[in-house]
C-alpha cells in the first residue's frame, strides 16, 4: 500500500509540473511561433503553430534595422532607444534605491526612535495599494509641476514603488542578526554608521543583492506608468516600445512577439545567473529572525 501511494505521488508530481511547465512556457513557444511567421500569414484562421514559411526578419529588423519584407527600419531604431531606456532606468533604480533602503532597513531594525512601529507598519501598508491605483494623483501632480515625460520623475515613481518590498525585506534581515555583534563594535568605538558598514554590510550582501534584482526585474517589467507620464521616445521603456508596433492599417503582430521575447532576454540571464542571491536573499529577508 505503501509503495502504491508513493507511486500516486510520483505521479502527481510530475503531472503538476507538466502543467506547470505547459502553463508557463506554452504562450512563450506561441510567441515565438508568431514571431517566425510572415505578416502576411498572421491572420490565418485557424493559425498553424509552426507557420509553413518561417521567417527571421522581425529579428533582423529590430536587432540589424533591416528586413527582408520591407519593413519599417525606424521600428529597430525604436527598440534599441527603449533598450536603453529601460537598462538606463534600472541602473539608476538601483544605484539610488539600494543605498536608501539599506539605510532605512537598518534604521528600522537596529536602531530605537519614537515611532518605528507605526512607520514599519505603515511601510507595510503601502505595499497593500496597487500601483495603477496612484495613477490619476500622479500625472496630476507631475504635470502641475511640468514633469511629465522627465526622466528623473520616472525614476522616482520607481523607486517609492519598490522601496517598501526591498526595506521590508532588508529590515527583517538586519533584524536576524545577532545584536553581540553591535556591542563588540560598540567596545571597539563604532558608531551606528560604522556598525553598519563595517559590520552588517559584508555579512548582508546576498540580502541586499537580492533587492537590487527585485528591483531590477520590477523596473524593467514596468508598463502602465510610463505609459501615462512617459510619452515621447525618448523616455519610453521596451515595454511601452513594443506595444507602439502597430500602423494605421494594421498591426505587426510578429514584430511585436519578436520584440517581447527580445525583451525577456536580459531580465532571463540576469535571474539564472544570479538566482543563488536571489533564493538566498529571499528565505533569509523573508521571516524575522
Amino acid at each position: 500500500m505503501t509503495g502504491h501511494r508513493k507511486h500516486l505521488q510520483k505521479a502527481f508530481y510530475i503531472l503538476a509540473v507538466a502543467v506547470f511547465l505547459v502553463w508557463t512556457l506554452g504562450p512563450i513557444a506561441w510567441s515565438f511561433s508568431i514571431s517566425i511567421t510572415p505578416q502576411k500569414d498572421t491572420m490565418i484562421s485557424p493559425a498553424p503553430f509552426l507557420p509553413e514559411n518561417p521567417t527571421t526578419g522581425n529579428y533582423s529588423q529590430l536587432i540589424f534595422g533591416s528586413s527582408k519584407e520591407g519593413g519599417n527600419v525606424a521600428e529597430g531604431r525604436m527598440f534599441k532607444i527603449g533598450l536603453i531606456n529601460s537598462l538606463k532606468a534600472c541602473l539608476l533604480v538601483i544605484l539610488v534605491g539600494i543605498p536608501v533602503s539599506v539605510f532605512a532597513a537598518y534604521a528600522l531594525a537596529r536602531l530605537r526612535f519614537r515611532g518605528k512601529e507605526v512607520v514599519r507598519y505603515l511601510l507595510l501598508a503601502t505595499m497593500a495599494f496597487p500601483l495603477f491605483s496612484t495613477i490619476v494623483p500622479l500625472y496630476k501632480i507631475f504635470s502641475d509641476f511640468k514633469l511629465i515625460d522627465n526622466y528623473w520623475s520616472l525614476i522616482l515613481v520607481y523607486i517609492s514603488s519598490f522601496l517598501p518590498l526591498t526595506v521590508w525585506l532588508l529590515s527583517n534581515h538586519f533584524e536576524s542578526i545577532p545584536s553581540e555583534l553591535d556591542e563588540a563594535a560598540a567596545i571597539d568605538s563604532c558608531n551606528s554608521l560604522q556598525t553598519l558598514i563595517y559590520i552588517h554590510l559584508p555579512i548582508s550582501y546576498p540580502v541586499i543583492f537580492a533587492g537590487a534584482l527585485i528591483m531590477f526585474i520590477s523596473t524593467w517589467n514596468q508598463y502602465l506608468i510610463p505609459l501615462i507620464i512617459a510619452p515621447s521616445l525618448s523616455t519610453k521603456p521596451i515595454a511601452v516600445i513594443i506595444s507602439e508596433f502597430v500602423t494605421k492599417t494594421s498591426i505587426n503582430y510578429g514584430l511585436m512577439n519578436a520584440g517581447g521575447l527580445l525583451a525577456i532576454i536580459p531580465p532571463v540571464i540576469i535571474a539564472l545567473v544570479f538566482r543563488r542571491f536571489l533564493i538566498y536573499g529571499l528565505t533569509s529577508g523573508a521571516t524575522k529572525g
